[in-house]
């Protein structure tokens, strides 16, 4: 697969019969929806446009999870080749088109990921200054030779030095916020001393209190690296704004300057309580929806929207919900629903199933890792990370 693939102009398709009754697209910038349709009775402009649309945001989710260009191309092509497939069984009175998209890519991203093999991480030239805040630079570099020392320790040392590093991009301890209580999880895939991207955190912002979970692209050192810029700049920028689209914005400004193309995905809430009420506004980037869980019944929430690093603007939206007593709200990483099993991913049925029987924030996170856990079949290639707030009374 060459590096330069375009990603503007999709692969070659089969020639398109002539159809009677193609569904006809408004005159607007067509819907997803309309497009799927289009695509379903073989309409190679709508196919392309939609590859447009998606391209980009595909081979960014293909790029965290299998950390290899080439690789992540090749899911790349075969997703798109499966949407071509299969876009006449697309139903959309079952819900919107990005969702059931990005299903299809995981599952072309899970197969691809069963055969992946980690290249050994590269040093960079110096230690990098492009990324912004100062500690970001120092432990770009500072990483890279933590890792390098850890090929030749024992075993038992390595692992427990990789766990050390793992956890300096963790919060020590998630904070005590009145009137909610928070539990959550990591677990890095592969190897101990394979350290990964994902990252969860929670902080004080004017007004309320932001929570959120995360992930970037690849495994190792420059993984390490680009998971401390992005939660030091969310922690920073949200505790000076108080505004999760405008932390985002500034975290998308730092992964644009930096070269090549780094992707973050993000789900970031904002939490606000003021007497019994409680009021949640939860951003998506790139990241899988949030989970209220109301009853025992769970709702998604949040609107896809592209990656952080993607683009100049993103396009990102607020979905504002009250949150009740002993209402939970489920935040996770792609790892949990994208952990592969002898023939299938953990997927979302699984997981909205697992969290209908949580009872209480830190028992919700246990039934997750507990049912991925005997869900999985070996080393899994993404790592996994939890964060589940409940609304407890009044703060």
């Amino acid at each position: 697969m060459a590096a330069d693939y375009a990603l503007d102009r999709p692969f070659c398709l089969p020639t398109a019969r002539k159809a009677a009754s193609i569904p006809q697209m408004s005159a607007a910038a067509p819907t997803d929806e309309e497009l799927l349709a289009r695509v379903g009775h073989r309409d190679h402009a709508a196919f392309e446009t939609l590859y447009r649309r998606y391209s980009r945001s595909v081979l960014g989710l293909a790029l965290r999870r299998l950390g290899d260009r080439g690789r992540a191309e090749d899911a790349l092509q075969e997703t798109f080749a499966a949407i071509w497939r299969a876009a006449k069984t697309y139903k959309p009175e079952r819900g919107p088109a990005a969702p059931w998209l990005f299903a299809v890519a995981r599952n072309s991203i899970a197969d691809r990921g069963r055969a992946r093999r980690e290249p050994p991480a590269e040093a960079p030239d110096e230690p990098s200054s492009d990324a912004g805040p100062d500690e970001q630079a120092e432990f770009s570099w500072v990483s890279w030779r933590v890792h390098s020392a850890l090929e030749v320790l024992p075993d038992r040392e390595r692992s427990l030095i990789a766990s050390t590093l793992q956890r300096s991009l963790l919060p020590p301890e998630l904070p005590d916020i009145p009137g909610f209580q928070l539990a959550g999880a990591y677990q890095a895939a592969g190897e101990q001393n394979d350290v990964g991207g994902d990252f969860y955190d929670a902080f004080a912002v004017p007004g309320g209190w932001m929570v959120l979970v995360g992930d970037v692209a690849g495994r190792g050192a420059e993984a390490a690296a680009l998971t401390s810029l992005s939660r030091y700049t969310l922690r920073t920028a949200g505790r000076l704004l108080g505004d999760p689209i405008a932390a985002f914005e500034q975290l998308n400004h730092a992964l644009r300057e930096r070269e090549g193309l780094s992707l973050v995905s993000v789900c970031c809430v904002l939490l606000r309580a003021a007497g019994e009420s409680a009021r949640a506004e939860v951003v998506l980037a790139g990241h899988p929806p949030a989970y209220r869980v109301r009853s025992g019944i769970p709702s998604p929430v949040g609107v896809f929207a592209p990656f952080l690093g993607a683009y100049e603007r993103g396009g990102w939206e607020v979905v504002a919900i009250d949150l009740a007593a002993g209402d939970q709200l489920v935040l996770y990483t792609d790892g949990v629903i994208d952990a592969v099993g002898e023939e299938e991913r953990f997927g979302e049925e699984r997981l909205i199933a697992t969290l209908g029987e949580g009872r209480g924030a830190a028992d919700t996170v246990a039934r997750i890792e507990r049912a991925v856990g005997q869900f999985a079949l070996g080393p899994q290639v993404d790592d996994m990370a939890i964060i589940v707030v409940e609304r407890t009374g009044r703060g």
